[in-house]
């Protein structure tokens, strides 16, 4: 153990596939924190209790002001079991270790989570803009251009840009594999796709470097993302209600 972090360790009487253990407890103590809500997607979740942690949550940040800085608990995989963390009663903070086989069971573990103290980067305090819920899958230079400078417009200057999902190069099974997949809007769509290269997707390779600032820029349309986007939730929840009514 370090003098900034160490592991966690819990022992239990019986054997089992699935072990919950509490990690301690805190009460008006903001937090931050990530948890899984879909089998491949995570989000934030604050409060300022154990009890208020969502289920499968993947870490969690205290604020600990006493020693000016903060506080992270990350579950993590000792052997064949995985590990989250979930609420507990009274501010608890329980962690679940499981394998995810009756056949495969335990009854201790000497480092199923890590605890870290640390201080943070300037970074943090930065205003940064991911390209997510404005493009989805139909992110492209062009518009991640027009995302900075409306923003520059208004007086807010990002200082770190995340283009999300829509830059890779992906196909599917029943495609060419030398030839990437197109046309993908919504996010998640892309979930069975695999990697077609390494190198960007083909809309942004085509990409030429000053080209959005020379004297014929690529035409951009802000109204064409949102069309095809709401297009495709609209195909989205017409085939959930056939799928539905056919049961």
């Amino acid at each position: 153990m370090s003098s900034k972090g160490g592991f966690l360790e819990f022992n239990k009487e019986e054997t089992s596939n699935c072990l919950m253990n509490s990690l301690g407890k805190f009460t008006n103590r903001d937090f931050l924190s990530i948890f899984r809500f879909k089998t491949w997607w995570s989000t934030q979740w604050v409060g300022n209790s154990g009890s208020e942690l969502q289920m499968e949550t993947q870490w969690v940040l205290l604020d600990v002001p006493e020693i000016k800085s903060y506080v992270i608990i990350i579950p993590i995989m000792e052997g064949k079991f995985r590990s989250a963390l979930h609420p507990g009663t009274n501010g608890h903070v329980l962690i679940c270790a499981e394998s995810g086989s009756t056949q495969v069971k335990a009854s201790s573990f000497s480092a199923i989570a890590y605890i870290h103290r640390n201080q943070f980067h300037p970074l943090v305090d930065k205003f940064g803009w991911c390209t997510r819920d404005a493009f989805y899958l139909t992110v492209e230079p062009v518009g991640v251009w027009h995302g900075v400078n409306e923003f520059a417009q208004g007086g807010v200057s990002p200082r770190f840009i995340i283009v999300d999902d829509g830059w890779q190069s992906i196909n599917f099974d029943d495609q060419d594999p030398h030839e990437e997949a197109k046309n993908l809007v919504l996010g998640g769509t892309q979930m069975t796709a695999r990697l077609h290269k390494l190198d960007e997707g083909e809309k942004f390779r085509k990409y030429k470097v000053g080209s959005l600032l020379g004297p014929n820029p690529p035409l951009f349309d802000p109204n064409k993302s949102k069309m095809l986007i709401n297009k495709a939730i609209e195909i989205e929840h017409a085939e959930k209600a056939r799928d539905k009514a056919s049961y």
